[in-house]
């Protein structure tokens, strides 16, 4: 039989029947249809491609290279020892194989004081605290380490006024609140913040009771003065310790 005789069936979209076709148009028909599909696959394809790669993007730049606790150096920067992570920077080491720091950690030759690295200093050197002085004897006077036996004796600018010390040290108000009765001022001879006022006999100055929440071990927040009902913890004072008001047995808490 001659092969131009050869039909097929196809679907004719206009008439809604099937209709026969010559064996060379259905199989053009045919090709046309596969070219169509591979087409359709190919640009899913490249939708997935850009999807995978924008995942990727994503991913890298929330990557933490270095472990919990650890600052990355510019973003992730890889090493393969110490000695190159501190030709950037001295307090940075390798770590899985990335320049990593602890948070708030200072060089060898620094030492933290809340939270900010100061140079150690010694006698005769520049300083700000006296904690950077580390030769035993000198203290930070006027901006500079110096030895002074009396150091250790500061005193306030009012001269009917005392230190007040903590164990027989004498308390920074930089870090440490005064108690009731003193006042925060800088002594520039002494070289930090200290706490100057008189003692009272009728002051409590160890930590009063705090009211807690029931079956917790966090203190209750009040916000007004009579706000605390309680006759044991009847004051709504300002606790440094924990950072807001709280309903206090004495005015320190």
């Amino acid at each position: 039989m001659d092969k131009s005789h050869h039909v097929c069936l196809l679907v004719d979209s206009s008439q809604q029947k099937l209709t026969g076709k010559p064996a060379l148009e259905c199989f053009e028909a045919l090709l046309l249809g596969v070219h169509l599909w591979q087409v359709a696959v190919r640009s899913m394809s490249l939708c997935t491609l850009a999807w995978i790669s924008a995942l990727l993007v994503v991913s890298l730049a929330q990557k933490q290279f270095c472990p919990g606790g650890s600052l990355d150096l510019n973003g992730g920067t890889p090493c393969n020892s110490d000695a190159f992570c501190a030709r950037f920077d001295s307090r940075f080491r390798c770590i899985n194989g990335y320049c990593c720091r602890k948070t708030g950690s200072c060089s060898p030759n620094e030492i933290s004081i809340g939270n900010t690295c100061f140079p150690i200093s010694g006698p005769g050197g520049p300083c700000v605290h006296t904690a950077q002085c580390q030769t035993p004897g000198t203290y930070c006077q006027n901006g500079i380490c110096s030895p002074d036996s009396q150091y250790d004796n500061p005193v306030c600018s009012r001269s009917d006024q005392v230190v007040e010390r903590e164990r027989g040290t004498v308390k920074n108000c930089m870090y440490n609140p005064c108690s009731v009765g003193f006042g925060c001022e800088y002594s520039s001879a002494y070289g930090q913040y200290i706490c100057c006022g008189n003692y009272n006999a009728n002051n409590d100055y160890t930590y009063g009771k705090v009211r807690m929440y029931p079956g917790t071990s966090m203190p209750l927040q009040c916000f007004k003065e009579n706000q605390c009902l309680w006759v044991d913890t009847p004051n709504c004072v300002y606790s440094y310790r924990y950072r807001h008001k709280v309903c206090c047995s004495t005015f320190n808490c």
